[in-house]
């Protein structure tokens, strides 16, 4: 099957406090809550963001500009074995998307302040959905298995693994 080419523009750009990927970048925000960051949605965008302020949390779907390679087979930063990548939450993936649960902290004039970052200062925002736990968390009482995941845990022995050191050990040249 053939499909056209998927061409997408950014809605708006993501402003954090992490101006370089070895700025200690949590790779999971929730890992680390409380950086701060702001959205800046483009003008012909400022009235999608309509209605937003009544929602705590947001999930941002961006374009991880920094990474430039694709793997297939990555090592996550909690793991010591190589996993395919789709099984992780790698830059260095196919279209390079990244997804991330934040929470809105206020919405003025098409700037939308958000907590729990975890991108680097720039990257261009591609969409915005309200989070809503009756769509997005799954149903209680239901299994929820998480793969390979489930052996970690977010110990105080762990948090050093939770964030970026070096733009090296990011691109994993030295794997």
């Amino acid at each position: 099957m053939s499909f056209p080419e998927i061409v997408m523009k950014p809605i708006g750009i993501i402003h954090t406090p992490f101006k370089r990927v070895s700025d200690g970048i949590p790779i999971q925000g929730r890992l680390h809550p409380g950086a701060e960051g702001h959205i800046d949605l483009f003008d012909e965008y400022r009235d999608a963001g309509r209605d937003l302020d009544g929602f705590s949390h947001l999930f941002l779907l961006f374009y991880m500009h920094v990474s430039t390679v694709e793997r297939m087979i990555t090592k996550p930063y909690m793991d010591t074995v190589t996993r395919g990548v789709l099984s992780t939450r790698s830059p260095h993936r196919p279209n390079h998307l990244g997804l991330t649960l934040v929470r809105l902290i206020g919405i003025e004039a098409g700037s939308l302040t958000i907590r729990d970052v975890d991108m680097v200062d720039g990257t261009p925002l591609l969409d915005i959905k309200p989070y809503n736990p009756l769509f997005d968390a799954a149903s209680k009482g239901e299994e929820v298995k998480t793969g390979w995941m489930k052996k970690i845990s977010l110990d105080d022995s762990v948090r050093g693994t939770t964030k970026t050191r070096s733009h090296e050990e990011w691109l994993q040249e030295n794997e």
